[in-house]
């Protein structure tokens, strides 16, 4: 490196400090792991890009650095912005090609070494919805009772205990204590749900971080991933599991080359099992210790708006990071805290609040309206359609996760994976004159290994022969020649789509979607790959590209920041939650209302109802005066101008 790259000039001191820290030219590789606390406007991004790059500067191989973001926006932003820099100081910006989500990261691994832990490299991943109906029908087939949870209940309980590395009976006690009396039968469901995927050649979405711990345990497995990562860069560590840790521990024992960011402020996903603790103890969990710098310059919000949320912070109980933010920003308008008479009141001072805002000239796109949970935003969601309000909501069904959709995925995956019997039913119970039991055992006429000659002499009633040998001809077609993955992923697509072909709104917006989905589709270089990018990366919420109001729970707005923020019912039951019980549990709802607020740069109101007069989930009947959040008290109230909303 003949000079010190351009791009470090336009760091602050303390950005700087967490660039450089630890490295120099020739040297990469930090002897000790580095904690950058990162409060929120802070850079934090700016700072993990500038980070990589000066570590490939100084000598790191770019395709030997693991970059862990949480969603593949992210990862694909932050990536984008270390090209960028590359490009300034060297002109060129190759490598990166273990950045993405950790999912996504280690189903290239498994893919590549899963065979040395007992995985068919050509294993099927199973979407959310998917793992569900799976689950569904074990239950069917092991006759639990109707009171027994909901299959999406289970996926949740299992899902948890994987993360958490817990017991399932400690998983039932910490956080699903209403199914304790069914830890046998759930006991029983998890082993046939594990049993049964085996034998499919299927994993979940959580299997991926499952099995890449035992990856990383294996001997041999182990030591050839450790030659491959020999950096690891992970983006929103106070989100991480404690699974996630594992495998962090296990890829870099003494922390050499390790660098996280994160901020404990904003830890709000212990429901998924993310553990704060990770973060809080970083230090703690090295023998030679670790370096940490912080940064507390907010370049987002108003003065104020950062007074405001620091002083929320500043009352909790349990053992944070100590960060004091400033801004040199403006003063800023003061923060708000607005009261109306109820659910129907507060959905009226929203639109009216909107409105005077756009003629202010804050665009409809540049406000936000955030709430706890989507119940809070019934009321407003009925008004602004009356106001004629265009609006977004972030949270909705994913492409991928329609029916029609689904089905067509069990297609691909059957077509990749013959020994996936909960594809191959799905895709046979569409054919005529077959059903659920016809399915099952035309699934056990067909050899994974010669599906060719199975699906040739296979027992099809006559109703469905043509269109079975029509998919027969399609898939050994596509199967024999070298046909590229776009034109065969059209061909499965204008077959599917003959199976549904009444002529009615419902068809045609059916076969909008699949359309849809093709398209997504052909852009990858084969259906194995298709797959994994559309099954294995978190969803994501993008900014609408006309001017519609946004509407979102706090986790989902959780990345974004709005000229304006809006915060429905802070209030005692809804924030915090009803069933935020232990001290824990409570410290987490005041970060998340920390987080809502932390999303506004320059206009920041919190609404609280008086009474509940609608099915809002907040607690109490329809006559019940309602308490306004235990975290707004004291120091945070003198912050805010008290207004009033109207009835």
């Amino acid at each position: 490196m003949a000079k010190t790259p351009s791009y470090l000039d336009k760091l602050n001191k303390e950005q700087r400090a967490a660039v450089v820290c630890g490295i120099r030219p020739g040297k990469p590789r930090r002897k000790k792991p580095l904690l950058i606390n990162a409060g929120p406007g802070s850079g934090k991004t700016r700072t993990l890009a500038a980070c990589i790059a000066y570590t490939a500067e100084c000598g790191a191989n770019p395709d030997q650095m693991m970059i862990c973001s949480f969603t593949r926006k992210a990862a694909t932003e932050l990536i984008e912005r270390v090209r960028r820099l590359r490009r300034m100081s060297r002109g060129d910006s190759d490598g990166f090609s273990l950045a993405g989500t950790f999912h996504s990261i280690a189903l290239k691994f498994l893919r590549r070494f899963g065979q040395e832990i007992g995985l068919r490299n050509d294993f099927s991943v199973l979407g959310k919805s998917d793992a569900i109906e799976f689950i569904a029908s074990i239950q069917r087939q092991l006759k639990l009772p109707r009171s027994f949870p909901r299959a999406r209940d289970c996926i949740g309980i299992f899902s948890y205990r994987m993360n958490a590395r817990m017991s399932l009976a400690a998983t039932l006690e910490r956080r699903y204590i209403r199914y304790r009396r069914f830890k046998r039968g759930l006991a029983s469901l998890l082993e046939r749900y594990e049993m049964v995927k085996k034998e499919q050649n299927l994993v979940d979405y959580d299997d991926l971080l499952f099995h890449f711990s035992r990856l990383v345990r294996h001997p041999f497995a182990r030591d050839e991933v450790r030659r491959q990562i020999r950096f690891v860069f992970v983006d929103e560590f106070q989100d991480t599991s404690r699974l996630q840790w594992q495998i962090i521990k296990r890829l870099t024992p003494r922390g050499e080359g390790l660098t996280v960011v994160g901020d404990d402020a904003q830890a709000i996903y212990g429901f998924r099992a993310a553990s704060v603790t990770n973060i809080r103890r970083f230090k703690r969990r090295f023998r030679r210790g670790a370096r940490r710098v912080t940064l507390s310059q907010n370049y987002r919000s108003t003065r104020r708006i950062v007074a405001a949320t620091s002083d929320i912070m500043t009352s909790a109980t349990d053992d944070r990071l100590d960060k004091e933010l400033w801004s040199k920003n403006e003063r800023g308008p003061q923060p708000r805290l607005i009261a109306v008479f109820d659910e129907r009141a507060q959905a009226r001072y929203v639109i009216s609040h909107a409105r005077m805002l756009r003629k202010r000239g804050v665009a409809f796109n540049n406000q936000a309206v955030l709430f706890r949970t989507s119940r809070e935003a019934a009321a407003l969601e009925n008004e602004l359609a009356k106001a004629r309000i265009p609006f977004v909501k972030w949270g909705g069904r994913a492409l991928s996760e329609k029916s029609h959709v689904r089905e067509f995925i069990s297609l691909l995956r059957w077509y990749e994976n013959p020994r996936s019997e909960f594809d191959a039913t799905r895709v046979f119970q569409k054919f005529p004159g077959i059903g659920k039991a016809r399915a099952k055992a035309l699934f056990r006429q067909i050899d994974p290994l010669n599906v060719k000659h199975s699906l040739r002499v296979a027992e099809v009633p006559e109703a469905a022969r043509a269109k079975w040998d029509s998919l027969r001809r399609l898939i050994v077609g596509a199967k024999r020649s070298r046909r590229t993955w776009p034109s065969t992923i059209r061909s499965l697509k204008r077959w599917f789509l003959t199976l549904d072909s009444r002529a009615s709104k419902e068809f045609a917006g059916r076969a909008a979607d699949v359309e849809r989905f093709v398209a997504l589709g052909e852009t990858h270089r084969s259906c194995r790959a298709f797959l994994s990018s559309i099954l294995v990366d978190s969803a994501e919420t993008d900014l609408p590209g006309n001017d519609a109001l946004i509407l979102s729970t706090i986790h989902s707005a959780k990345g974004h920041e709005f000229r304006a923020v809006t915060i429905l019912s802070v209030v005692e039951g809804c924030i915090p939650s009803n069933n935020a019980q232990s001290p824990e549990a409570i410290e987490e709802e005041r970060r998340i209302l920390y987080v809502g607020m932390t999303r506004a740069r320059t206009f920041l109101e919190l609404i609280v109802p008086q009474h509940v007069s609608l099915r809002s989930g907040v607690a109490g009947d329809k006559h019940q005066l309602l308490s306004r959040s235990r975290f707004l008290d004291g120091r945070v109230s003198r912050r805010l101008r008290n207004g009033f909303g109207g009835l």
